[in-house]
């Protein structure tokens, strides 16, 4: 058996459909398939083959921990659906962990102190997801909280900024992301996480509204 704090972990804000299964830094399996429209096709398969190969049945996991957003509208509810699915049929609780912040997390282990650093990603043709924090080395701080912001707005945001995470192309200096993974997600689930087994409250944080578009 394996340890019973493990941790099955999902990611599904982006292209990148992710699963793990966590102990901790040293002990973990992860699998991530990059395509579009394929989290609904894959995410089952994913967990099964993460399970076998990591050599878990997945009564023995202890919670599971999905990316709650923002991010896609359709992805961030395949991985809350499956996260919740699974969690009510084994009796586990889910650690919703907001995505911009695990990745955060990720961040600052490979950055110097003090680096204040933005990240910004697409929500639309015309506005983007942005949020700014500082690297203590250890963990982060957040300078700008969580907002959506205009195609215009982006370099005048981001501009005091040591580096800038983004995911799209014409930023200048701009590293290029694509999401966290679900090792990602599971880390700052064990740091920070809440363990929720009220089901029904559990929702994706969106940020942005969803309007329907209707061919005429």
């Amino acid at each position: 058996m394996k340890n019973n704090k493990t941790i099955l972990s999902i990611e599904t804000s982006g292209e990148v459909c992710s699963v793990s299964f966590f102990n901790n830094e040293n002990d973990l399996f992860e699998l991530n398939f990059v395509r579009k429209n394929i989290h609904s096709e894959k995410i089952f398969d994913m967990i099964e083959f993460g399970r076998s190969n990591f050599g878990i049945q997945l009564p023995e996991i202890d919670s599971v921990a999905v990316s709650s957003g923002p991010g896609s509208f359709t992805g961030l509810r395949i991985g809350m659906t499956v996260a919740k699915s699974i969690a009510m049929g084994l009796n586990k609780p889910v650690i919703p962990v907001p995505t911009f912040d695990a990745f955060a997390f990720h961040l600052t282990k490979e950055l110097p102190r003090n680096t204040k650093f933005a990240i910004v990603k697409k929500a639309s043709i015309n506005d983007f997801y942005y949020a700014k924090y500082l690297s203590d080395g250890n963990s982060y701080s957040v300078v700008d909280e969580l907002q959506l912001i205009l195609k215009e707005e982006v370099e005048k945001k981001a501009a005091d900024a040591d580096i800038v995470y983004a995911d799209i192309y014409n930023l200048p200096e701009a590293r290029k992301i694509t999401a966290p993974t679900a090792s990602h997600i599971a880390v700052w689930a064990r740091e920070f996480g809440d363990k929720v087994t009220d089901y029904d409250y559990l929702e994706p944080f969106y940020l942005k509204k969803f309007i329907a578009r209707v061919k005429k």
